[in-house]
């Protein structure tokens, strides 16, 4: 009988457990006071790009080829895009890009850990290695985590509760351009043409696809909000 992995499967719990301890452990060699922390936040943006190289090598090698559905126009891809703009930008641009590099870090990557429908790959355990992707899955989306808290926690950046409103500007410029080339190469970049491995694709078969938008997109407003609420007590005190 052939198995699939499941979402909080035992595959799924062992994977993020070990990201999650592997990401506060990090955390806690980086913050030392004798670390360069300007290099950290480099070397991790680096990281992300040198694991997406690696994985197109990869399915090149195993593959012969690159399917469309790859490459990277999902909402995790656009921390390659934006990472290094922050940790080795220094001009308006790279500081209006921060609030959008943070949110997705951590939004991103934590629903990934938490909600991994798509990157489990097809076996039900990790040992024996019969499957490269999903610990590429699992490590990427574990350093999206690592440097968006990083950012914070090394003071390389003080959110605002008014910088939702520009990350949440960039999110929309994004998402419709992502949502453009799903109709452009017929795929579902961001889970925003059909919704495959998304919680609530329910909506988009039950009701319609304005309907699934409006919910997509009401979602990413709140859970951005809720990231930046409670720098909003954080503000107040400040003042």
């Amino acid at each position: 009988m052939f198995l699939t992995p499941t979402v909080f499967g035992s595959k799924h719990l062992i994977g993020s457990s070990v990201t999650i301890l592997f990401i506060i452990l990090f955390l806690s060699l980086s913050l030392r006071p004798n670390v360069n922390r300007k290099v950290i936040l480099r070397s991790s943006a680096l990281l992300l790009i040198v694991l997406e190289l690696f994985k197109y090598a990869y399915t090149l090698a195993t593959d012969g080829s690159i399917g469309e559905y790859m490459y990277p126009f999902n909402l995790c891809s656009f921390s390659l895009y934006v990472t290094p703009i922050v940790a080795f930008g220094k001009g308006k641009f790279a500081k209006f890009i921060t609030p959008f590099t943070y949110a997705v870090g951590l939004l991103a990557g934590s629903l990934v850990l938490l909600y991994p429908s798509n990157v489990l790959g097809s076996t039900e355990t990790w040992f024996p290695i019969t499957e490269v992707l999903p610990f590429h899955s699992f490590i990427y989306h574990g350093n999206m985590v690592f440097f968006s808290i990083f950012l914070v926690k090394s003071k390389l950046y003080e959110p605002k509760f008014k910088d939702f409103q520009k990350a949440l500007l960039v999110l929309l410029i994004v998402a419709t351009f992502s949502n453009t080339l799903n109709f452009i190469l017929d795929e579902d970049y961001m889970l925003l043409r059909e919704g495959n491995g998304s919680p609530f694709q329910f909506v988009l078969k039950s009701y319609n696809y304005v309907a699934y938008l409006g919910v997509m997109g009401l979602v990413g407003v709140l859970l951005i909000m809720l990231l930046y609420i409670p720098h909003l007590k954080t503000n107040k005190r400040a003042v």
